[in-house]
């Protein structure tokens, strides 16, 4: 971190090519985006969906949200939420129609398939995603669902009863994709639908967890698709997240990012289509933000970043308390800062890594502004808490500077006070950096590292969590510290050291805002104005 200090006082805040290739489009898209008031069913119109129209219904009308759990409006998930209240296991299932009767199948052999992304809280639970259907001759309303159900990955006739199942969930972030060969005795051999389930497949060569089994659960007749539903359950009152809801009538369509040839499949006919209309020829698009595949790469480090600095601050403050209560085992505070005692800091780095691998790697090319990599984004992430309790504390910590509760229990919780403040503000502005980021990048004008920045000092000149956070430092330090018999300058002996506390807490509160936006700057590649943004002056104090 370049933080120094300067002087007291704090003001507030003040080009992709896309690629040539066309990806065959869905039939249906929903990525939950464009939810004004971050709810699934509420007063405001439902986002824009491709194929869908109008606004989703719940049974019963509450507990699934958009961009915000049941505890926190502002978590900002870029996603479907199914949370209900502790202890309640109840269902939920949320159900929006088709902008037309879309056909899926009509004859034996022809395919259609479809995905979506879940991160489920428990691996036992239940999230599906449904399709609602109507015979072709009118012969009733047919559904079929798709995903995961008491641990294994399923597929049924509707609702949740199951017809297959195989695999184990795990209880993490995933794409479940299905394709389904229609069996229709009328026009073929046999009713027996060919069921396949990937889960996060790189193309259809890819390993399944349920691979080519025959079985008879869509009626005959063929069938349109005229409304999709998403369902959840058994979560013992924790968020789980649905997103990227995709129908289609071939793999590319509903992948994220589809091989460059997928396998043929075997037996199966393309799917029926609308009468086509001339073929389009093939354009090279007008410059624009990054695609899809790109903003998640781009927002899964940031947000596995914020983990791993998160765990990093924990250890910190874990460190200050253990050595305040005489448990650090022959460890100085300097040493306990890195030694990482529990491995929860390791185990964040390792998710940074697994999700670079999974998300970003592949991408070629990468992102031409926004990342970095896991290696960059993990030395930033740990890097930022260090430099802010040296800030506060001296580099390196001296152990005599700190107190203990039995020396001075006044001291003592002062200190890990100002740290506890300085932590949660530091956290609170990454986080609101990484929301407005995130909103930024999908607006395609946003094609550059240049512009990026721009839309980020932009959207933090003001920013009333972070001024909150301020706030809350300077009067929970201020209640803590009133009964402090030494100078604060010798309590807070780092470069923030000053006679008058009020000059310390000014101090501390640039530097958490300066370890921020480097640490942003560094997420991502960019050369934010951290200097301004620190104290909202130019003057060297973070450079």
């Amino acid at each position: 971190m370049g933080f120094r200090r300067i002087a007291a006082g704090v003001v507030g805040l003040s080009g992709l090519l896309l690629g040539t290739s066309l990806q065959a489009a869905p039939i249906i898209e929903e990525t939950f985006t464009g939810y004004l008031d971050n709810a699934l069913i509420s007063d405001s119109p439902a986002g824009p969906a491709m194929g869908l129209t109008g606004d989703w219904t719940l049974v019963p009308d509450s507990n699934f949200y958009v961009n915000k759990t049941q505890v926190d409006d502002s978590a900002g998930t870029g996603k479907a939420v199914y949370d209900r209240p502790s202890g309640d296991n109840g269902t939920r299932e949320a159900t929006r129609a088709t902008s037309a009767d879309h056909l899926l199948f009509s004859n034996d052999g022809d395919l259609f398939y479809a995905s979506f992304l879940i991160d489920p809280a428990l691996a036992n639970g239940r999230m599906t995603f449904e399709l609602v259907l109507t015979r072709l001759d009118g012969g009733g309303t047919p559904a079929f669902s798709f995903g995961i159900i008491d641990g294994q990955y399923t597929v049924g006739n509707g609702g949740i009863d199951v017809d297959l199942g195989d695999g184990t969930v795990t209880a993490d972030e995933q794409l479940v994709l299905v394709r389904i060969e229609y069996g229709d005795a009328d026009s073929g051999p046999d009713d027996s639908e060919v069921v396949t389930v990937w889960v996060d497949p790189v193309d259809e060569s890819s390993a399944p967890v349920i691979d080519g089994v025959s079985t008879d659960f869509l009626n005959r007749g063929g069938g349109k698709i005229t409304a999709v539903s998403i369902r959840g359950e058994q979560m013992a009152g924790q968020p789980a997240f649905f997103d990227d809801l995709r129908v289609g009538s071939s793999f590319d369509a509903v992948v994220p990012n589809p091989g460059a040839t997928p396998t043929p499949t075997p037996g199966g006919t393309p799917l029926p289509t609308a009468t086509p209309g001339p073929t389009p020829t093939p354009t090279v698009p007008p410059l624009a933000g990054l695609d899809r595949d790109e903003q998640k790469c781009v927002e899964k480090m940031n947000k596995a970043g914020g983990k791993v600095d998160k765990a990093q601050l924990k250890e910190n403050e874990r460190c200050l308390k253990d050595h305040q209560q005489g448990k650090l085992d022959g460890l100085t505070v300097e040493q306990c800062t890195t030694a990482d005692r529990k491995g929860k800091v390791a185990k964040a780095e390792g998710k940074t890594v697994t999700d670079d691998e999974k998300f970003c790697t592949w991408l070629n090319p990468a992102p031409d502004f926004g990342y970095t990599g896991a290696a960059a984004v993990n030395e930033a992430a740990v890097e930022g808490p260090l430099d802010l309790i040296h800030a506060i504390f001296g580099d390196p910590l001296d152990d005599a500077s700190l107190s203990t509760s039995a020396s001075s229990k006044d001291t003592a919780k002062c200190q890990a006070e100002m740290l506890k403040r300085a932590d949660k503000l530091e956290d609170t502005v990454l986080k609101e950096l990484v929301k407005a980021k995130q909103k930024a990048i999908k607006e395609p004008t946003v094609n550059s590292a240049e512009k990026l920045e721009t839309a980020l000092v932009l959207v933090l000149s003001s920013n009333e969590k972070i001024t909150k956070a301020q706030d809350k430092l300077v009067k929970s330090v201020d209640k803590k510290c009133e009964s402090l018999q030494a100078l604060p300058s010798a309590v807070f002996p780092g470069i923030c050291a000053d006679a008058l506390l009020d000059n310390v807490e000014d101090c501390v509160i640039a530097a958490a805002r300066c370890v921020a936006c480097e640490k942003m700057s560094t997420f991502d590649g960019l050369d934010l104005d951290c200097d301004d943004l620190d104290d909202g002056e130019a003057n060297g104090s973070c450079s």
